[in-house]
């Protein structure tokens, strides 16, 4: 049911079985007579070579794969000829249906930027009002319960904003272009603002939170404070979750790596 011809190396056909007949009138060739150019050039590189190789021949709606492979006897080539129809077709249609998924997959994330830049918006404007008004109130006169309490407010607020302003970059995120800021990190103040925030739900379970930084710990590093401040209250937020007693400890270690001095969190 398959082509399979033996052809010189000069390019004359020299055998061809009858299921070779639709490649014969597709190159417009009968037995004996020599083929085109193209395939003479083919038949040379792989007897040079002594690789075999391949070519597509299209005819009628069938396609055909022709392998040209170096015969056992010295220079000739043998041809052999099978239909890929079907998995050309199956190919062609998961290529689509790729293609289909790649611009789907596109919409998506465009309908999930502009959802997201609405949202943001919509919680924007009362985060505006919550800090605005917090920052007059702080500016009153208070007992110091009542501005640790207003403080407390600020720093949520501020932190909501820079989780709102990472919505609003979600594209980069995907993309993987969103960029680190690097700056000054007080890692003990930003410590003790975390636990500020996170002190009511540890205070309602009665569990301690501990800082516990090495000696050879610098207080300053470099880093995104912001987004340490996101890590670390994730960490602390999750330890509060499932710790039912006893203590919430955050270790800081510094040390040595291959890229200079790296500080750890645990």
């Amino acid at each position: 049911p398959y082509p399979i011809m033996r052809l010189s190396q000069e390019g004359r056909i020299v055998y061809a079985n009858p299921s070779s007949l639709p490649v014969l009138l597709e190159w417009g060739k009968e037995m004996g007579e020599t083929v085109d150019e193209a395939i003479c050039l083919l038949i040379q590189e792989v007897l040079q070579d002594n690789v075999a190789k391949e070519i597509e021949l299209t005819y009628a709606s069938s396609i055909l794969e022709l392998t040209f492979s170096p015969s056992s006897v010295a220079g000739f080539v043998n041809v052999f000829g099978q239909d890929i129809t079907i998995q050309k077709s199956m190919q062609k249609e998961k290529e689509a249906q790729l293609m289909k998924a790649g611009e789907e997959a596109l919409a998506t994330a465009k309908a999930k930027a502009s959802l997201m830049a609405v949202i943001s918006h919509e919680i924007r404007t009362p985060l505006n009002g919550i800090m605005g008004m917090s920052q007059l109130m702080l500016a009153d006169k208070l007992t110091d319960v009542q501005t640790q309490r207003l403080s407390t407010i600020q720093e949520c607020s501020q932190l909501l904003a820079t989780l709102i302003n990472d919505f609003l970059d979600f594209s980069k995120f995907e993309a993987g272009k969103l960029e680190l800021e690097k700056g000054e990190v007080n890692v003990p103040r930003t410590i003790q603002e975390i636990f500020q925030i996170c002190h009511v739900e540890a205070r309602r379970k009665k569990i301690d939170l501990v800082f516990l930084p090495t000696t050879q710990a610098p207080d300053f590093i470099e880093g995104d404070v912001i987004r340490l401040k996101q890590v670390i209250m994730n960490l602390i937020t999750n330890a509060l979750k499932f710790t039912q007693q006893g203590k919430v400890e955050v270790s800081y270690e510094c040390s040595e790596g291959l890229s200079g001095w790296e500080a750890t969190f645990k």
